[in-house]
Parts: structure tokens; sequence; C-alpha cells
């Protein structure tokens, strides 16, 4: 009964929220005040998705929204400058799964034998240790808003996995989802390097007067992700996730979508993102290898083939063989060198205990006016070395996590993000960065069994009867609630 209260309060609320944004939103463009106007009617449309679509499906959702709609084209309000709109979703499904289970008449039954929950456990507590030395940072340099906003982005993005104890459902459609949109992202920056232009995002640019990043002396690629850096980003994860899925399941589809998603990422001419995507797949193949011994070995030969095959191309390419003997790619591994010093020199002007959350361009700029191009070395200066051991703590742990309960190819996708975002300041400065890590862990820690465990790697522990019974009454019962909410 409570459920089906809650769930007409909700459309009520979400009827009400509609009315009165076209209200406001009519009256903003009479005014002409356009942006309050649009603001207005994309939260009201956010807003109207996020309570009316199943929960499991948020996660999946947040990924979309920021693999398909450019931040460029998003007016500039306080709510979207503070977090990305992805994360707003993640905020709404964790309330909403609050809201189900608090709500349920039965409480569900917890695997109490589940293997190596104390290694997720070492996440939370270093999860928790990050964000309250991030805590006693803001209070101790009188943060600003925008400082406290990033702290807010920051931990409701990175650490929403780490509030459930399990979410399967969720992972496995995000898991799912990456995949398929790397592939069709990868298509489309395979698209804009032949033409030298994006036809889609490109026009949509034009048309709204954005301005383009495109400032180099040859094209690269960036889908809808506003940077070629941003771009090779995800398409790095979801090159990984494809290939390494495909080796674990041995679907042809994944394959064909990771290849495409691997083919983006060379359309982007990131050299961070490349060696990243080579760096996971490597690690993903030899973890996968060990786990199956002999078993499979046409797909190691194949994927031999079909990697050797793709370097051979890349260095084929004139777009890559111009882009790395070009002035600003000279520059820009030489920023990169002296960005090492400045970030040493601003590290120890606060004794290496950090000057404030989102700070290390501010303090930085002290030391010289070379950007910090790698994330780590920005949390470095901004939350000291005390944050960043804590957050590379985070890191191992959920990464050791992901190996120990076979997800090998969210483990490796960690991988991936973890080394891209060395190569540009993506955490202290892209907000939306914090979305894509935030989602990479999510998968790692709550992926099923079903969806990552193959036949080749059964458990030698059985469960007993009554917990797969209970584990079937609480997926029915999860499932059914989810529906009413």
């Amino acid at each position: 009964m409570s459920l089906k209260i809650l769930g007409r309060a909700s459309s009520v609320a979400i009827a009400s929220a509609a009315t009165a944004a076209v209200t406001i939103a009519t009256l903003s463009l009479v005014d002409r005040s356009p942006s309050i106007g649009i603001a207005t009617l994309l939260a009201a449309g956010l807003l109207a998705v996020a309570f009316s679509v199943p929960t499991h499906w948020l996660p999946a959702a947040a990924l979309i929204l920021y693999a398909t709609v450019p931040a460029k084209v998003l007016p500039d309000t306080p709510i979207t400058s503070v977090v990305p709109l992805g994360t707003v979703l993640l905020v709404v499904w964790r309330l909403r799964v609050f809201l189900t289970r608090s709500l349920a008449s039965t409480k569900p039954v917890e695997d109490d034998n589940a293997p190596n929950g104390a290694v997720r456990a070492y996440a939370g507590i270093f999860a928790g240790l990050f964000t309250g030395w991030a805590v006693i940072a803001a209070i101790t340099h009188s943060t600003t808003i925008f400082g406290l906003g990033w702290l807010f982005s920051f931990v409701a993005a990175i650490f929403a996995a780490l509030t459930v104890r399990a979410a399967p459902a969720e992972a496995a459609l995000v898991l799912r989802t990456w995949i398929v949109l790397g592939g069709a992202a990868g298509a489309y920056a395979l698209l804009e390097l032949v033409l030298g232009a994006s036809p889609l995002f490109g026009s949509l640019y034009n048309l709204l007067g954005v301005q383009s990043s495109q400032h180099w002396s040859v094209y690269r690629a960036e889908v809808s992700f506003s940077h070629p850096l941003f771009a090779g980003a995800f398409l790095s994860v979801a090159a990984t996730l494809g290939v390494i899925r495909w080796l674990e399941t041995g679907k042809r589809a994944t394959l064909l979508l990771g290849m495409l998603a691997a083919a983006g990422v060379v359309a982007t001419l990131s050299r961070g993102s490349m060696i990243a995507t080579v760096i996971a797949v490597t690690v993903g193949t030899l973890l996968v290898s060990l786990a199956r011994g002999r078993r499979g070995l046409g797909r190691y030969v194949l994927l031999l083939a079909l990697a050797a095959g793709a370097i051979f191309a890349t260095f084929q390419l004139d777009a890559f063989s111009e882009r790395a003997a070009s002035t600003e790619a000279l520059r820009s591994a030489g920023a990169r060198d002296a960005g090492w010093v400045s970030a040493m020199q601003a590290a120890e002007y606060s004794g290496f205990l950090g000057t404030g959350p989102a700070t290390s361009g501010q303090t930085a700029s002290l030391f010289g006016t070379v950007i910090i191009e790698n994330s780590y070395l920005q949390l470095l200066i901004s939350l000291g070395l005390p944050g960043l051991l804590l957050f590379a703590f985070f890191l191992v742990a959920v990464f050791v996590r992901g190996l120990q309960a076979r997800r090998f190819a969210s483990a490796s996708a960690l991988i991936a993000i973890g080394v891209a975002l060395a190569g540009f300041n993506a955490l202290d400065a892209v907000r939306s960065m914090h979305l894509v890590l935030g989602l990479v862990v999510f998968v790692a820690l709550h992926a099923p069994e079903e969806v990552v465990r193959t036949p080749i790697f059964r458990s030698r522990r059985r469960a007993s009867p009554e917990l797969v019974s209970a584990r079937a009454t609480n997926a029915t019962t999860t499932f059914r609630k989810t529906r009413k909410l």
C-alpha cells in the first residue's frame, strides 16, 4: 500500500513540476531569457525521466545522457555548473533505492557468505577517509562554493557504488550499454576522421554559436564529448569492456563493438588513451588466459592478429604521423614535462597537505603558466599526499575486488580509465570525468555473477539450496517493487 501511495505521489509531483516548468519556460522566453527557459525545461524533463523509468535503468541512463548530450550545448546554470546531469540521475537512483527498501514489507535476505567482502570494506574505508580528509582540507583553507561543489560531485559520482551492497541489474545494464555506446561512438569517430568534420555535432555547434575545440594541425575526432581527450577516455573503457567480454563469453558482437571503440580511440589521436587501451586489453587478456588455461586458444590468436593489424594500420595513418610530428604535439610533451616540476613546487607549497578541493589550477599558476595535464598531480596539489594516497588505495581495492570476483572486463576497464586520466587534467577540472570513473567503479563492484562468469569460471563452492531459493525470492520481490515504484 505504501509503495502504491508513493507511486501516485511521484506521478502527481512529476505532473506538477512539468506544468510549472512549462509555465516558467514560456514566461522566460517571453521575457527574452531563453537560457532560463531551456534550463527549466531540461530540469523538468530530467525529473520526469528520473522518476518514471524503472530504478535499475538510472545508472545506464546517466551514461547515455553523458555520451549523447554535449556539455557545450547545456545552459550554464547553478545545477549544471556544480554536478553533471548524469550524476544527478545517480543521486536520484540512490534515493529511489533507499525508498524502495525502506518501504518494503519484507527485507531481502543478505548473502553473508559472499566471498571477498573484506576487500570491498577496505574500499569503503579508504573512500570514507578520503572524504573526511577532503572536508578537513576544505574547512582549513576556507574553500569556496566552487570547491564544495567539486567535492559533492566527486563523492556522489565515484563513491555511489559503495552505498549499496548489491546492484547487479544496474551494473549489468551499464556494462552492456557502455559496449553498445562505445561501438556507435567509435564508428562516428571514424566518420569524423574521414570527413575531417563532425556532420552532426559540428552542425549543432554552428547552429548554437558554440566554439569548437578544434585548433590542431590535424582534425581529431571528439564525437559528442566536446574534446578528443574526453572521447578517448570514454572509448578506451568501451574498447576494453568489449574485447575482454568477448574473451570471457565468445560473443562476436562484443568483439565487433569493442574493435569499433578501439578504432574510435585512434580517431581521437589521443596518445594517452591509445596507451591506456593497449595496457588494459593486455592485462585483461592475461587475466582471462590465466583463468581459462589452454582453452579458447583460437581467440587469443585472433586477438593477436587483430591487434597487430590495428597497430600497423594506426602507424600508416597520415593523420597519426602528422599529429606525432606536429608542433603542438611537441609542445604538449614539453608542457607535460614542465608540469611535473610545477606540480612538485605547488605541492611543496602546502607541505604536501593540499590547498583545498579544486584549487590545483590556482595554486599551480603561482609557479608558472603550464597547465597540469595529469589528474593525479592535480589531486596531489589540491588534497595533498594523504588525499592522493587514499584515492589510490581506493582504486586498488576496487581493482582487487574485481579480480577476486573474476570481473576481468570491469577490472581491466578500471585500468583503462586510470591510465587515461593520467594524461590530462580531468579529475580536478572536468566534473563529467567523475561520472565516468564512478560508473566504471560501479561495474567493477556490482557486475552480476551470471554476466561476468562463464562456465569456465565455475565456483568450487556451491551455494546451499536455501541460499539459492532466497536469492531467487529476493530477485523477484525487488523486481516487482521496483516496477511499482
